[in-house]
């Protein structure tokens, strides 16, 4: 499969507190070895960039899930001014999904493991209640322990990949969610916007969104019985209003299923897609 993730690698003195100041959650405490979930967003709080922020005792880095790495590389780049702080995107990465039988407690973003090779990184994670973990390319495993844990683990296939993701609602910055959309109407504030951290680039908008205790549109899933298409869909109530778009589907088994941001001014708890298909809405936070 191709990347499963992209990578920009941020190294110099001032990585941390540069990082901090550009994205939802808190980087200056996060400590070497573990990983959190991040947006990335401009003054409006409208999203440039999205994934997991991991640290290490000599950089820091960001991966987003099948996303060209680009335009964060140059909304990022753009900023710095005097700080110490290096950007670096790796040529082919060519990162992959493996499946364990281990723990899926959120403790498994708590155990990013740097390889041997210096640039390589094994980082573990967990969707919708399966733990897995992703390996670079260039991955060295360190420990005869790391080493074990990917020979005894299964591979994931590209669209069992997004089939995981999908189902955990983790949206590809620039397909899912893009810069139209505000960072909250991802509907993963919990575990990717702190807001408690201070200042930061587009915290005003989400601070005051908080204090109105809601977005008027959120990522949802949609589901179906039978293989659909449903990648570029309408979807619409039941009255023919047009709530949203589905931007990325996949199948398991003989389901189908699609993220798409939906207008709240409808809950439901089904929608319907242009050609009458009716699609269950999974709830979300």
């Amino acid at each position: 499969m191709e990347s499963a993730f992209s990578r920009i690698i941020v190294t110099g003195n001032d990585r941390a507190s540069f990082l901090h100041n550009f994205c939802t959650n808190n980087i200056r405490d996060l400590k070497a070895g573990h990983a959190v979930e991040a947006f990335f967003a401009d003054v409006r709080a409208r999203v440039l960039g999205f994934g997991y922020v991991v640290a290490t005792e000599s950089r820091h880095e960001i991966w987003q899930p099948v996303a060209s790495p680009e335009r964060l590389f140059k909304h990022l780049s753009r900023y710095v001014i005097r700080e110490d702080v290096q950007f670096d995107v790796p040529a082919d990465d060519g990162i992959v999904v493996f499946r364990t039988d281990g723990d899926s407690g959120s403790a498994s973003l708590s155990m990013a493991v740097p390889g041997s090779s210096g640039l390589g990184m094994l980082l573990p994670f967990s969707w919708n209640n399966q733990s897995l973990f992703a390996v670079t390319k260039e991955y060295s495993a360190p420990t005869e322990m790391v080493a074990g844990l990917v020979r005894s683990s299964q591979q994931v296939s590209a669209s069992e990949f997004n089939a995981l993701r999908i189902a955990e609602r983790f949206p590809v910055p620039g397909v899912d969610i893009t810069d139209e959309h505000l960072a909250p109407e991802a509907g993963r504030n919990a575990p990717a916007i702190s807001y408690t951290k201070g200042c930061y680039l587009g915290q005003e908008p989400i601070a005051r969104l908080d204090a109105m205790g809601h977005v008027n549109r959120l990522l949802k899933c949609v589901t179906v019985k039978g293989k659909v298409g449903m990648t570029g869909a309408e979807v619409q109530s039941e009255t023919g209003t047009s709530l949203g778009v589905i931007t990325s589907s996949s199948t398991v088994g003989e389901d189908s299923l699609g993220l798409a941001i939906l207008k709240l001014a409808h809950p439901a708890r089904s929608v319907v897609m242009s050609d009458g298909t009716m699609l269950d809405v999974a709830s979300a936070e």
